[in-house]
């Protein structure tokens, strides 16, 4: 249980540095937006941001990937575990604490989901803002998207805020586990 309470407290630390590198990105968008400065200068800095944060969305995504793999084999586990149980109601408890268990982390999984479809729409959005200035990096192109940006800019606060809210939960679900595991 343990390993299993260190990749939870792990994955919430993988969703807060793409957090953090998030509110980079979107600092970076609004320098373009707000066309303060050299406009090359500005959009590298933003190219280099949102690729830093595929990177780490990437990583973030195969960590949930793995850690749905290893809960379904931490509950078979549990499961071989509680039919060896001979006394009652040590097995009763078990049960009820692994059903509880099981419930916060399927939980979880069903909002990172949601989060996961969030945060791929929000990158696409930073993809094509990325991709039309690629080709018209000028005071016109800024302008003929800039409300887009504010959008997307929009939509990554609420992907960075349910991505904090998400880590703080797979935090909180790992220290229980680790607490447990350990007393």
């Amino acid at each position: 249980m343990c390993r299993d309470a260190a990749g939870l407290i792990h994955s919430a630390a993988a969703i807060r540095q793409a957090s953090d590198q998030l509110g980079r990105t979107l600092a970076s968008l609004e320098r373009v937006r707000s066309m303060e400065g050299e406009l090359p200068t500005l959009f590298a800095e933003y190219r280099a941001n949102l690729e830093s944060l595929e990177a780490l969305m990437t990583r973030v995504d195969t960590t949930s990937r793995r850690m749905r793999s290893d809960a379904d084999a931490f509950f078979e586990t549990w499961n071989q575990q509680l039919a060896a149980i001979e006394h009652v109601a040590i097995r009763d408890r078990s049960e009820h604490r692994r059903e509880l268990v099981e419930r916060s982390l399927r939980g979880l999984f069903v909002d990172d989901g949601r989060l996961s479809d969030d945060s791929g729409r929000f990158l696409r959005d930073l993809r094509d803002i990325r991709s039309a200035l690629t080709v018209d990096l000028s005071p016109g192109g800024v302008t003929a998207v800039a409300d887009l940006m504010e959008e997307a800019a929009e939509r990554g606060r609420g992907v960075m805020k349910a991505a904090l809210q998400m880590a703080d939960t797979f935090e909180s679900l790992g220290v229980d586990m680790g607490a447990t595991a350990a007393g």
